[in-house]
């Protein structure tokens, strides 16, 4: 929230005094693709963790994070409230560049069931200990798709607050998951 405007963001980042950071959070700073133009050109070796909520990236600039090196280092990704959609969620979960995530929270985007079915079908998210889709529209036949991929055993924590689905699929959920799901 500092404010920061996309077409700065390369020269920041670029900064000798950022070679070593590890986390960043630029959340409510609208990037746009200026913005995400400079996040990935920028060279952070260290960065694990990102927080990008709220940065209003537009298709291209999901796109241009979603194969670039960045993505590739990433452990923790924070992109929610980004007015992502589920086909911008299905491409997400086609990259290779994921496959080292851990935490990937999308909530407060229009995930859907379609997208919740791509995350859940991605090998390359087959990694994710947390997966966080609050407020993001996944119903019935998200949480199903959920429920019958290897990612729920592996996940450590589930956030589906705000979910429409049915109460029997919640119920489902409950009993494969416990205490690991939040609804």
């Amino acid at each position: 929230g500092s404010g920061l405007a996309g077409r700065h963001v390369g020269q920041v980042l670029t900064a000798p005094a950022l070679a070593n950071v590890e986390r960043l959070s630029l959340a409510d700073c609208r990037l746009g693709l200026s913005g995400y133009e400079g996040l990935v050109r920028a060279e952070l070796p260290r960065l694990y963790d990102l927080d990008l909520t709220g940065t209003a990236p537009g298709p291209e600039g999901t796109r241009l994070l979603s194969t670039s090196r960045t993505l590739a280092r990433l452990r923790r990704l924070r992109f929610g409230s980004n007015h992502l959609n589920r086909v911008l969620i299905a491409e997400l979960a086609t990259c290779p560049e994921a496959e080292n995530l851990r935490v990937l929270d999308l909530g407060s985007n229009w995930v859907g069931n379609d997208g919740a079915a791509a995350l859940a079908r991605s090998p390359h998210l087959a990694g994710l200990l947390a997966l966080g889709m609050g407020y993001a529209q996944v119903g019935d036949e998200g949480v199903g798709a959920l429920l019958d991929s290897p990612l729920a055993e592996g996940l450590v924590l589930l956030d589906l607050r705000g979910s429409p689905a049915s109460d029997e699929a919640k119920e489902l959920l409950r009993a494969r998951m416990g205490d690991r799901v939040r609804l």
